[in-house]
């Protein structure tokens, strides 16, 4: 499959994914326990996920697999957590697209800060102004007021979580040798969450009231399983042909418009900074993709 198309479906099953976290949040809050209830339920959807497609296009599950490789997924399981932890806190102060551009501008800077310093990858004048103009867009999301500064440290949190998201991805997908596949690496990140969040779930259970889960709940944290699971999918697919310095900054433009638009449908009215953030973000999508 091409890869602008593999980034594009990517982006737009990334956008979706934050509707559904949203959409949980504001179900059922943003304590700990639903935090790592969200996670479980995801996670658990995406090794299901996994399964078949491990052996559809692999031949047999987990083919490839590597000390180096559980090493990784087990690093992924953990920041994965925290990074949800974070998102479902700042969902509660802050908009949808607000976030979503955090999260995907941090996305974008560390892989390809990593992929520049660590793995050759060219940097020229087309990339700098990517990112100079996606900094930008990232000032000028900044929010101020009752509660925003607390969502904005969250924010900044993801950020660098996402960020370390896709250092990590890109350090399994770039290994010399013999590594696992994309769908038998995203199964193991997705099997270690679940181990570590049971026991976090059933000691934290015993402290306080629980969280349970409904038939709504449920389809949220299905949704997000569905639309992480297949985004990761097609953006690991496209890490082996395409440049991580190129490829997250084209992910982060595609996920921002697919955002604001899901935000605007969803009942966020667009403001003059969200808008703003797309402008920078597209032309720096645009300078890329020129250069």
């Amino acid at each position: 499959m091409n890869g602008y198309l593999l980034i594009g479906s990517a982006a737009m099953l990334f956008s979706l994914q934050f509707l559904f976290q949203r959409q949980f949040q504001a179900e059922k809050g943003s304590g700990l326990h639903a935090a790592i209830l969200f996670s479980l339920g995801a996670n658990l959807v995406i090794c299901l996920v996994m399964l078949p497609v491990m052996q559809l296009m692999d031949g047999r599950l987990l083919y490839g697999a590597s000390r180096r490789a559980f090493c990784l997924a087990f690093l992924l399981a953990g920041v994965n957590i925290a990074c949800l932890y974070c998102g479902l806190k700042a969902l509660t102060h802050i908009r949808l697209s607000v976030y979503s551009a955090f999260m995907m501008l941090g996305g974008m800077f560390l892989p390809s800060l990593v992929g520049i310093l660590f793995f050759h990858e060219e940097l020229n004048a087309p990339k700098i102004f990517c990112f100079l103009l996606t900094l930008a867009a990232l000032l000028l999301n900044t929010e101020k007021g009752n509660g925003r500064q607390t969502g904005m440290r969250y924010c900044f949190a993801a950020f660098f979580l996402n960020g370390m998201v896709g250092v990590l991805s890109k350090l399994h997908q770039s290994s010399a040798g013999e590594h696992m596949t994309s769908s038998g690496f995203l199964f193991s990140y997705s099997l270690f969450s679940v181990g570590i969040v049971v026991p976090i779930l059933l000691l934290h259970g015993r402290k306080r009231a629980p969280v349970r889960p409904t038939r709504r709940t449920c389809l949220y944290m299905g949704g997000y399983g569905l639309a992480n699971g297949a985004g990761n999918l097609l953006s690991l697919l496209a890490l082996q042909t395409a440049d991580a310095s190129a490829q997250y900054p084209l992910i982060t433009g595609g996920v921002l418009l697919f955002s604001l638009v899901i935000g605007w449908m969803a009942g966020e009215r667009p403001t003059r900074r969200g808008i703003g953030t797309l402008l920078f973000s597209l032309a720096a999508v645009f300078i890329l993709m020129c250069g």
